[in-house]
């Protein structure tokens, strides 16, 4: 799934949940973003339609509350408990280069949900696939992760991704790591985590 591939289904989740929410009697979500040639734009920041995560947004839930390397600690070797990455599995299938020594049974793409939820329940914030951020990519991050607050820069080749997947080494799957890739790349280890902000009190 390409960066833009993901914009666009967002939006289309987004008229789906309207149909079922007009049906309701309520109120329709705002959608988050608009084509502009072969990108989108994020047009109105108080959207309520569903939408990628910032790359702050992401690592402060993929953390949850967590100052290690790994949401479950600093020991790779416990990888195989919580997430589907580089392991005896992905050896025996040709998956190259290093990897821990557990198995988690998964050679490939892992059925969602499989492994152990970080601290605030959340499933695969580390392993199986890479999951798009919205933000282009830049050398420079906040030293200090929040949960809003930073959009990354205005313009850029290249858009973030987060959370590695089983195809990429140990150190991938850190809470810190960081990587890159052109919006309109599609690779087998690549997906998205949908979020909606929270709605106006």
């Amino acid at each position: 799934m390409s960066w833009n591939d993901a914009c666009e289904f967002l939006n289309k989740l987004t008229a789906l949940e309207n149909t079922a929410r007009q049906a309701l009697g309520q109120s329709p979500l705002s959608p988050c973003y608009t084509p502009n040639g072969n990108s989108w734009d994020w047009t109105d920041l108080a959207c309520t339609g569903f939408r990628l995560p910032t790359e702050t947004e992401w690592e402060y839930a993929a953390r949850a509350g967590t100052k290690t390397a790994y949401f479950f600690g600093d020991d790779r070797e416990r990888m195989c408990s919580f997430a589907n990455g580089p392991d005896a599995s992905g050896k025996r299938a040709d998956v190259g280069g290093e990897q821990v020594a557990c198995d988690d049974g998964h050679a490939r793409l892992a059925p969602v949900g499989k492994f152990t939820p970080n601290d605030w329940g959340l499933y695969d914030v580390a392993g199986n696939v890479y999951e798009w951020a919205w933000d282009w990519y830049a050398d420079k991050y906040p030293a200090r992760i929040t949960a809003t607050g930073y959009l990354g820069p205005k313009a850029g080749d290249s858009r973030v991704l987060r959370g590695g997947s089983f195809w990429v080494r140990p150190r991938g799957l850190r809470a810190a790591n960081r990587v890159w890739n052109v919006p309109t790349s599609r690779l087998e280890d690549v997906g998205l985590r949908c979020v909606r902000s929270t709605p106006p009190a």
